[in-house]
């Protein structure tokens, strides 16, 4: 579910996020920042996660991450009025969001080995590609829906995610500390 998820609300945000900031009022330009803010946050903000990990109940921390997810997607109509709000939200948003789908594969890596641990990454993959392949598609389908159309699905899907979280994972406790 991860992996589908981070396929599909990453291909629909490289898609579609540019056109979402220009269809609320941004200039072309600024749009495209939104874009990069995001992804800076999504690659700089996984080192703080990971080491929050390895420290913490990894299931509680996938949940923290996944309804953080959610809420601040349904604040980026809000934050868009603000030009220095929006790339903050956005380069926070992306890391946390993204540390979802780290934090799970870290949990693959641990439970699975060997041939086992391929088929599971592999299956990871052909997730993930699912999730690419409908996300611009869901985006929009969403947005022709309404003005935000994408930040509301975005915040759906990663609900949706957090709800399956609760429900259907099991405790994983940090490692000990050597």
């Amino acid at each position: 579910m991860a992996a589908a998820l981070n396929g599909a609300l990453e291909s629909a945000g490289m898609n579609m996020l540019v056109i979402y900031a220009i269809n609320v009022g941004w200039p072309v330009q600024q749009a495209t920042w939104l874009l990069s803010m995001l992804l800076f946050g999504a690659i700089v903000l996984q080192l703080p996660i990971g080491w929050l990990a390895d420290r913490m109940d990894r299931r509680r921390l996938i949940i923290v991450l996944s309804a953080l997810s959610a809420v601040g997607a349904l604040i980026w109509p809000l934050a868009l009025t603000e030009r220095w709000l929006s790339y903050g939200l956005l380069f926070v948003w992306g890391g946390v969001f993204v540390g979802i789908y780290t934090v799970v594969v870290t949990q693959v890596g641990e439970r699975f080995s060997g041939t086992e641990l391929v088929g599971v990454y592999s299956a990871l993959s052909v997730a993930w590609g699912i999730g690419a392949l409908l996300g611009p598609v869901l985006a929009g389908v969403s947005m022709q829906l309404g003005l935000h159309g994408l930040p509301l699905l975005t915040a759906a899907l990663c609900a949706l995610f957090t709800l399956f979280a609760v429900t259907h994972t099991q405790h994983t406790p940090a490692p000990p500390q050597a």
